[in-house]
């Protein structure tokens, strides 16, 4: 009787856990961390841009650095998207958006007023987000919300 129960018990064990929770079916597995070294740069380079648009008499520089931003844009597009990555269709979705704002801005050249650069850092930070990227900025050494001014 005693035995009967422990194989009972046993094979109870085994077959929940068997049937508990698994891992989701996504693209990624879990501890994989998703490599995307033109997304990496085009954050650093966004918070570059910020930095210059919060200072004054920084036209040319600016000018400089959003040409930098749009090249770096631009490999993103080409390299395209890693097969890792945690939300493939949120990820496209997010990329679509900003091949428009980098014709938006292209498009604005001349005039470099403030909402379309604005809306690249929120926008990076989504395409991390869903990718399954850190968005961490080494200045600060803490994970970035996008819920207030950058003054770096």
């Amino acid at each position: 009787m005693m035995l009967t129960r422990l194989f009972f018990l046993t094979a109870l064990l085994l077959f929940v856990s068997a049937c508990g929770p698994t891992e989701s079916t996504g693209s990624q597995s879990s501890g994989e961390t998703v490599d995307w070294p033109a997304l990496k740069t085009l954050d650093h380079q966004v918070i570059e841009m910020e930095a210059l648009m919060n200072m004054e008499n920084t036209a040319d520089l600016l000018a400089q650095q959003v040409g930098r931003v749009l090249g770096t844009m631009s490999t993103l597009q080409a390299g395209g998207v890693p097969a890792n990555v945690k939300q493939p269709e949120l990820v496209e979705q997010k990329m679509e958006e900003l091949r428009a704002l980098a014709l938006e801005i292209q498009q604005s050249a001349d005039n470099l007023g403030e909402a379309p650069l604005a809306a690249l850092h929120p926008l990076v930070a989504d395409v991390m987000e869903a990718a399954g990227m850190p968005h961490v900025h080494d200045e600060h050494e803490h994970d970035h919300h996008h819920d207030h001014d950058h003054d770096h």
